[in-house]
């Protein structure tokens, strides 16, 4: 991969759009003069890699990189860089062979990044560029300050770069994002565990609340049921409401149905109204892009359009400022033709005295005078011959320079024709592959949408099947809350039935005494010697427990000792008390009892009773004992038969009817009306329950099976939409890479076209050389011939005028005095004419300069007028533009609002579902609430009766017939015993205080909402342990990376030390004592000769060239695609430049290197040399520059002016056997090796001498010749 051009608009210094084209280039050197932004293009390669420090930027905020104006420029509303990288070598996964990076940001301070002309986030740019060395803070950007940093830096910052080396900043910036989720999740726990706990708190007081809550009806019912009249109004109103329910019910139910099918119907409307809306918004995106290309077209005419309008005006500025200059210039040169007559006057007056002194020293000056006259001519003779020799001299001279010159161009001239070729048919076949290349993009993009149709379809089908599953889901959700609800209220009659306090309430006023005292200082016993009531040891078969009851009667509610003894001490304490009496059991018994031996009973006799119930083996003695003369027959006529025939026994029926010597014990007794058979029903009920159990685990195993069904359907469905985002962005991606081939084969087609142009002017240009050499060979061959006839004659002429010298200087002596008032009036005449040829001289470059401004005014004008025209011309491309851009937001308005109605469809189809499921939800309710309250009506109406029965035997037809109050009432003893009941009754209800009515249902809520949060409790535990493992498995993959790396980059480090050393030894240190992750870096360094130093002891160039050795050896290890130096050489002398060049040299078969410098020798090896230069103030500008016109471009170039004297000194000193001399250790030098190795004396260790390869370059003359830089200027 290489950095192939960096595209710059509004960055900083750089108003105007610049392109900064790197080729092939490996080695590309930029220079430039102090302070021309030379830095700020090394800047935008970092801020477009994603630096986000405005102080990296060397700036207070980040749109400080916006380009903010000069005197000149107006300021610019937003910054925009592009990295377009070669990416033939696919290191880029996934990526085309040409990658492009952008960053723009605007004065309102937004920003976006571009992958390809796609929106991406900084994230997405930074993970494409893991594992490269490229980024914001990677080690591939070394600004100014950087090189030295990376030594100054502590140990922990120095880690950076070892770790990009290491490619562990991945796992790094992973295993951050994977921290914070693990936090949040022990953190989501945290709340659940005291959400759960709290739930549990909240279930075991449910619990309790539901359990007095029971308790507190029942008591309550028969408190109540001693009023008959309540008794009545209650069954009646409860009838009442059951007939006016179940009618209500069954409309619901017909109605409900009705509504599901209305929401089904709307949910088709919505689907299909989906569809015809993804077709629009599909139709709305294209044009939208339409729109965009079309607005941006606008925009670039607009701008050209300024940019020329300023022009236009400045052009207009200068031809009036030259108009005004050149009629100042008239006005001046009218005020200097008068001050010219003026000295005409003034010469003539001097001219006048002039020849009167002359007249008087005639006659003592005819010799002399006549003596001058001939040396005067002489000497006239020899300047004329002297200025004709020098005249000859100089077109000898500038005859063999132009022929020089011209013969140095031939060679330069006809390679740069070469190059020029080449480029044009790299461009033809770049043009070919592009074209190539755009046809399978179109290709690419069909299949991309025939993709997302096929994915479309399959996501369909997908989530029709979820509306399925989701049916059968809640159908089997709704069974098994009916099976819930039916455990729930066999579970609550179990409890009732099995109410201990209730079972309490049964018992003798002397029995529940005992139970309350015991284990009390003054009880009869401790809680050990009682072992509960006669019926928690007897179990009998529910169809005999009516039977058994009546056999027991008040023994079945006696209390069961341990021993006779306790019976004994509970029968004292109750014999010194008023409470009353208590019936107490003994299981051994208090004396032996034998059964008796039954007769032969007859077909209706079913057994002795004792036989028919179950108990423990020490009860055995006390059934025998209560049960062992009663048998059980068939019905009330067989034991009335058998009684007559066997007194001694007593005779019970299944419906427990007793019947014995002394009479009967008849009428109807519920099963649950005694203890047994309470017990027993609480039996068969708990097999009830455990078949509802059964039915709610089953239907459990079905939701599961159902809710495992959904999920794989579910993940089908995601996976289906993720399929489709991914076909959309392959459409997406498409599409994009559709339209940068387009716009890359536009750009190649208008190269094409200027290098086409190019190698033209160039044919032109050689062929016009060869002309002008040839012509310039012959003139040079003519002058040299003349200039040795005119020295002849020239010394000729200077031998005779010495002779008349020294006869001039002998009658000098005699005439002086005679020539002094001569000379003085000669002299002040000359000065005289001397001031009228100045004055002259300057009226006519007066006229001249008045000359030129009309002509630049002309121009002026003239360029004012073509640029008047190229602004109409865009202003009417603009205009077609915009109709373009109407007729397209037209097209796009008319998408827009059958986009809107389409949405507006599927909302108003939306609400009209959610209307319907929200009436279907409040009637699915009201069904709900009214089958509860049938199901409640139910269970109060027969609670009503069963109360009824229990205590007063009292039957429907009963409470109905006798609605006034009861006969036996009006006497007072039932009177007062009835208010004792319903005061018991009352204390009662006042002992289980106030209770809440709506524990039930909480219950069953809560109880759900806990199992619920458990699941997810244990989601998050299995979350937790994944995301610790993940972390665990990053950390081990980082710590094998960061080792392997860094003992390479160590051993890398070691050898490239010595190398730019020549010797020494240095070395890097993890931190002891730390985890490998987060340990430290040292670097020691002891250069050749010096004892082992810290880093912060070294000199400036001893410092540097540790960094770069540093560097250097981490680009060994983990190659980066390019690398941007920025002014690493400062600090550098010639020694350490040559091996800093050398290094480079080894390093540029994997990285290209981009170098910015001041140094000449640093330039001399690079490939090509951008200039920037800064000719308007503020503004940057791009230039070609040549090695031969550094010194010019860059004055303060390192070595120029030393080198600039050695090479004049050289030259004066010259001879023709030197210069051979010269080009023959030239040659010697050219074929020397470029490295040389030795043993290090102080190591021991190999050392490689580094030296540049300069075979290319050869002599100063040779690389002066080879060059090949265009001066060509590119803004």
């Amino acid at each position: 991969m290489r950095l192939k051009r960096i595209e710059l608009f509004g960055f900083k210094s750089f108003a105007d759009r610049t392109v900064l084209d790197f080729a092939q280039n490996t080695l590309t050197g930029i220079v430039g003069p102090n302070g021309c932004g030379k830095s700020n293009v090394v800047d935008s390669i970092r801020w477009v890699l994603g630096e986000t420090r405005p102080t990296s930027m060397r700036g207070v905020g980040m749109t400080d990189v916006i380009f903010k104006g000069s005197a000149s420029r107006p300021a610019l509303s937003v910054a925009e860089v592009t990295l377009v990288l070669d990416n033939s070598d696919d290191l880029l996964e996934g990526r085309g062979a040409e990658v492009s990076v952008t960053r723009r940001l605007f004065k309102t301070g937004e920003g976006e990044y571009l992958l390809d002309g796609e929106r991406v986030r900084l994230k997405d740019v930074r993970e494409m560029l893991f594992d490269t060395g490229l980024g914001s803070r990677g080690y591939s950007v070394l600004e100014q300050g950087k090189i030295d940093a990376v030594l100054s830096a502590n140990p922990v910052q120095r880690r950076a770069i070892f770790e990009e080396a290491a490619g562990i900043s991945r796992y790094r910036q992973r295993r951050h994002e994977t921290d914070l989720r693990l936090k949040r999740v022990e953190s989501d726990m945290t709340r659940l565990d005291d959400v759960v706990g709290e739930l549990r708190t909240r279930v075991r007081s449910l619990k309790i609340q539901a359990g007095r809550a029971e308790r507190y009806v029942e008591a309550r019912a028969e408190w109540t049921t001693q009023r008959a009249r309540f008794f009545k109004h209650r069954l009646f109103t409860v009838d009442c409401a059951l007939d006016e329910a179940a009618p209500e019910v069954r409309e619901l139910e017909v109605l409900l149905a009705a509504l599901r099918e209305d929401r089904a119907g709307c949910d088709r409307d919505v689907q299909e109204s989906e569809e015809e809306r993804a077709t629009v918004v599909a139709e709305l995106d294209r044009v939208s892009t339409d729109a965009g290309r079309v607005s941006g077209e606008i925009r670039a005419m607009d701008e050209r359009k300024s940019q020329l309008a300023l022009r236009v005006a400045s052009w207009e500025a200068s031809a009036t400022e030259e108009a005004e200059r050149a009629d100042t210039l008239g006005a001046q040169l009218t005020e200097r033709q008068g001050e010219l007559e003026t000295m005409h006057a003034e010469a003539d007056v001097l001219r006048e005295a002039a020849q009167g002194a002359e007249a008087r020293a005639k006659e003592l000056a005819d010799r002399l005078r006549e003596l001058n006259a001939r040396y005067k001519t002489v000497r006239v003779e020899v300047q004329a011959q002297n200025d004709l020799l020098l005249e000859r001299l100089h077109e000898r001279t500038e005859g063999q320079n132009r022929a020089h010159h011209l013969a140095d161009s031939r060679s330069p001239m006809a390679e740069r024709h070469e190059r020029v070729a080449a480029r044009l048919a790299g461009l033809d076949g770049s043009l070919a592959e592009i074209v190539g290349t755009a046809d399978a993009a179109r290709s690419g993009v069909g299949s991309a949408e025939g993709a997302l149709e096929s994915c479309e379809s399959e996501r369909r089908e997908h989530v029709a099947g979820l509306a399925v599953v989701d049916a059968e889901l809640e159908t089997a959700k709704r069974a098994k809350a009916e099976r819930e609800l039916d455990r729930a209220r066999l579970q609550s009659r179990i409890e009732s039935l099995l109410d201990r306090e209730r079972e309490l309430e049964d018992l003798a006023a002397g029995a529940r005494c005992v139970l309350a005292a015991a284990g009390s200082a003054d009880g009869p016993c401790s809680p050990e010697c009682l072992r509960g009531l006669v019926a928690d040891h007897l179990r009998v078969d529910t169809r005999f427990a009516r039977a058994l009851d009546a056999a027991l009667a008040d023994r079945a509610v006696a209390l069961v000792t341990t021993d006779a003894a306790s019976a004994r001490g509970i029968a004292a304490w109750l014999a010194g008390r008023s409470e009353g009496q208590a019936g107490i059991v003994v299981p051994e018994g208090l004396g032996r009892t034998e059964l008796a031996q039954l007769p032969e009973l007859g077909p209706g006799a079913l057994g002795r009773l004792s036989e028919l119930v179950e108990c423990e083996p020490e009860m055995r003695a006390v059934v025998d004992a209560l049960l062992g003369s009663v048998i059980v027959v068939a019905d009330l006529d067989v034991a009335l038969a058998l009684v007559a025939q066997h007194p001694r026994f007593a005779f019970v029926t299944p419906e427990g009817e007793l019947v014995d010597a002394t009479g009967i014990v008849g009428g109807h007794r519920e099963v649950t009306q005694g203890a047994i058979g309470r017990r027993s029903t609480a039996a068969d009920l708990e097999t009830d329950v455990r078949a509802a159990d059964a039915a709610i685990a089953a239907l459990e195993e079905r939701l599961a099976v159902l809710g495992h069904d959904r999920t794989a359907v579910a993940a089908q469905v995601a996976a289906a939409d993720e399929a489709r985002e991914q076909c959309r962005s392959a459409l997406a991606e498409a599409r994009a890479e559709l339209h940068t081939f387009e716009a890359r084969l536009g750009d190649l087609r208008a190269s094409r076209d200027l290098v086409a142009q190019e190698a033209e002017r160039a044919e032109e240009e050689q062929q016009h050389l060869e002309r002008e050499l040839a012509e310039a060979l012959d003139q040079r061959t003519e002058r040299e011939a003349a200039f040795e006839r005119e020295n002849a004659r020239l010394s000729a002429m200077e031998a005779g005028r010495h002779g008349l010298e020294e006869q001039r200087d002998l009658l000098g002596r005699e005439a002086n005095e005679a020539q002094v008032e001569r000379t003085a009036r000669s002299g002040e005449l000359d000065a005289t004419l001397d001031r009228i040829e100045i004055h002259r001289q300057r009226m006519e470059e007066g006229a001249a300069e008045i000359e030129r401004s009309e002509t630049r005014s002309r121009n002026y004008t003239e360029n004012a007028r073509q640029g008047a025209g190229e602004c109409e011309e865009i202003a009417v491309h603009a205009m077609e533009l915009l109709e373009e851009r109407g007729t397209i937001d037209e097209h796009l308005e008319e998408l827009r609002a059958f986009e809107r109605s389409g949405r507006e469809r599927i909302e108003a189809v939306r609400q009209k579902a959610e209307v319907v499921q929200t009436k279907l939800d409040a009637d699915n309710d009201r069904l709900s609430d009214r089958k509860l309250l049938v199901q409640r009506l139910e269970l109060a109406r027969e609670d009503v009766l069963k109360r009824s029965e229990e205590d007063l035997a009292l039957g429907l037809g009963d409470l109905r017939a006798e609605f006034e109050p009861e006969p036996e009432l009006a006497e007072e003893s039932a009177l007062e015993a009835l208010d004792r009941t319903v005061s018991e009754l009352k204390a009662q209800l006042d002992r289980l205080g106030p209770v809440n009515m709506d524990a039930v249902e909480e219950l069953e809520e809560v109880g759900g909402r806990l199992e619920f949060l458990e699941t997810q409790s244990g989601d998050l535990a299995k979350a937790r342990k994944t995301l610790a493992e993940t972390i665990q498995r990053m950390d081990e993959e980082s710590r094998r990376l960061f080792l392997e790396t860094f003992e390479e980059v160590r051993a890398n480090f070691q050898r490239v030390f010595r190398q730019l050393f020549g010797g020494g030894r240095a070395d890097v240190r993890l931190e002891e004592g730390v985890d490998i992750l987060e340990a430290g870096i040292e670097i020691v360094a002891r250069p050749p000769g010096r004892e082992l130093l810290p880093i912060g002891l070294l000199s400036g160039g001893q410092r540097t060239m540790t960094a770069l050795a540093l560097l250097f050896a981490v680009f060994e290890a983990r190659p980066s695609p390019f690398c941007v130096l920025d002014e690493v050489d400062a600090a550098l002398d010639d020694a350490n430049i040559e091996r800093f060049i050398g290094m480079l040299d080894g390093f540029r078969a994997d990285t290209q290197f981009i170098v910015v410098t001041h140094n000449k020798g640093t330039m001399a090896v690079c490939e090509a040399l951008f200039g920037i230069t800064m000719e308007v103030k503020g503004v940057s500008r791009f230039v070609m520059v040549e090695l031969d016109d550094v010194e010019e471009f860059v004055p303060e170039v390192n070595g120029g002016a030393r080198q600039r004297e050695e090479a004049a000194a050289a030259g004066a000193a010259a001879t023709p056997e030197a210069e051979d001399e010269d080009e023959e250790a030239g040659e010697d030098a050219g074929e020397a090796p470029t490295s040389s190795e030795s043993i290090d004396p102080e190591s021991g260790e190999p050392v490689v001498e580094l030296q540049p390869a300069r075979a290319e370059a050869g002599s100063a003359r040779e690389r002066e010749d080879g060059s090949d830089r265009e001066a060509a200027v590119q803004v």
